[in-house]
């Protein structure tokens, strides 16, 4: 069963601090890093994203040269760079 977090749920679990959230980082990270694919994205595009274009999935930020040349990023980030690419119309 999931857990679900409502408004009364979060003020009763109080704050967490700093050293916990960097444990929860960092379980993000290598949840992430455990499902890596190769993924390039245009030089051409390189004037309407940036580069190199930051990308964010649940908190965890991944940073891609918009190169031409192929990198190795969480499927989850490609997927998020692939929806971004399909919205610059």
């Amino acid at each position: 069963m999931a857990n679900l977090n409502t408004s009364e749920t979060i003020m009763k679990k109080g704050k967490k601090s700093t050293k916990q959230l960097d444990v929860e980082l960092a379980r993000g990270v290598e949840e992430f890093s455990k499902d890596l694919i190769e993924f390039s994205v245009p030089k051409a595009l390189a004037k309407r994203l940036g580069s190199p274009l930051y990308v964010g999935v649940n908190g965890v930020t991944v940073g891609i040269d918009v190169d031409g040349e192929k990198y190795k990023i969480p499927k989850a980030h490609a997927d998020r760079i692939m929806e971004i690419i399909s919205n610059l119309n």
